[in-house]
């Protein structure tokens, strides 16, 4: 699926990579180590049958497609963020020092406590959008997901980061959960749109007067 410029606004149509005209090209393994792609298009024909929307609301219906996008990518996230707090968690409590777990060390469980309390403040942001829209039957409310997919990535990429000071070397090395966790969580930071699109969303819905949903 891609977007095009019809005469009459902004649409949505599917393309498959084998129709002429589409050229695939520059191959690429991205940070997580997953292959990505370009792809570029010229002088491509499109069926009746495979445009998806097209019109003056076109647009403005593809973006509240992305509510449910942000949505999502939070509750990955926060998935992310409790399989690291696992692997932490049960680290600490089998590594011992001075002849008991580490987890037993006030240092450690300062950070363990503040990686549950951000995890657990990230959840409730998801969860509180998705049991809105659920209970009204709508699109997820754009700054309650903004705000869900917001904190949810810096979340999850501040508690695999502790998780992997708390495991240390080990966490370290290649093929462990926490270093697969750490190249993977940085993708999805900009998955729904980067940290600035979802404070530009946050910030406009707030001065249209979005506020008071948080508080209904």
């Amino acid at each position: 699926m891609t977007w095009v410029k019809f005469p009459d606004g902004l649409g949505t149509v599917i393309v498959d990579f084998d129709d002429p005209g589409v050229e695939v090209s520059n191959h690429y393994t991205n940070m997580a180590g997953h292959e990505q792609t370009h792809y570029y298009m010229e002088d491509v024909v499109i069926p009746p049958e495979n445009v998806l929307t097209r019109g003056e609301d076109a647009f403005k219906e593809q973006l509240k497609a992305l509510n449910w996008e942000r949505l999502a990518v939070a509750s990955i996230s926060n998935t992310w963020a409790l399989a690291a707090l696992e692997h932490a968690l049960e680290y600490a409590q089998d590594r011992e020092q001075f002849g008991q777990p580490i987890a037993e060390f006030q240092g450690l469980e300062w950070k363990l406590s503040e990686m549950v309390t951000h995890l657990e403040a990230s959840r409730a942001l998801t969860y509180r959008a998705a049991e809105d829209a659920v209970a009204r039957g709508r699109v997820p409310d754009p700054l309650q997901t903004g705000a869900a997919n917001l904190f949810s990535g810096q979340t999850a990429e501040t508690v695999i980061s502790e998780a992997l000071q708390i495991c240390g070397a080990n966490g370290y090395q290649q093929g462990h959960p926490l270093e697969y966790l750490y190249r993977l969580q940085r993708g999805w930071r900009f998955a729904g749109g980067t940290d600035e699109v979802q404070k530009n969303t946050i910030a406009r819905w707030l001065k249209r007067g979005g506020a008071p949903s948080l508080l209904n």
